[in-house]
């Protein structure tokens, strides 16, 4: 079986190969992590301020995505297309993407043509999310003031 999830929160294979051995079919499954497939897949979470320029993050994000794990992707579809056969699988995505979302309840196809659109709208109409932007704290001075010493006359 083919795992998805766990520790990727999109929908996408993570790259182990469940195993379930006939005496654990009760019990639990077995995970291989580089036996017929030795890729796993994993994701980062990079916020961006909301308003910001998406399609440019988007571009900045593909282009570093492909460069810096091109070699490592092409490796994964040979890997995987060598799988579809005696698994039985059907032919994966295994380009790396980059999703976009405000939150969790926003996702990328979506999220991107809502953002498109509302731009187009000439300010007529403005999106807002539940996503916070924290600033820093203003400089905090403290003078400390020593009581006035009385003495006993």
């Amino acid at each position: 079986m083919m795992e998805i999830g766990q520790w990727v929160d999109s929908d996408l294979y993570n790259g182990r190969i469940v195993k379930i051995a006939s005496n654990f079919i009760c019990k639990e499954p077995v995970f291989n992590y580089s036996g017929d497939f030795p890729f796993l897949g994993d994701e980062i979470t990079v916020p961006v301020k909301y308003g910001n320029d998406y399609r440019l993050a988007r571009d900045i994000f593909q282009r570093i995505l492909i460069d810096r794990t091109g070699e490592y992707s092409n490796n994964a579809k040979a890997s995987w297309a060598s799988l579809i056969q005696p698994y039985r699988v059907d032919p994966a995505e295994l380009d790396l993407p980059v999703f976009m979302i405000a939150n969790d309840n926003w996702k990328d196809k979506l999220f991107t043509g809502i953002l498109e659109e509302a731009g187009h709208s000439e300010s007529r109409v403005a999106l807002t999310s539940s996503i916070f932007h924290l600033v820093e704290t203003p400089d905090i001075n403290v003078s400390l003031v020593e009581p006035n010493q009385h003495s006993k006359t």
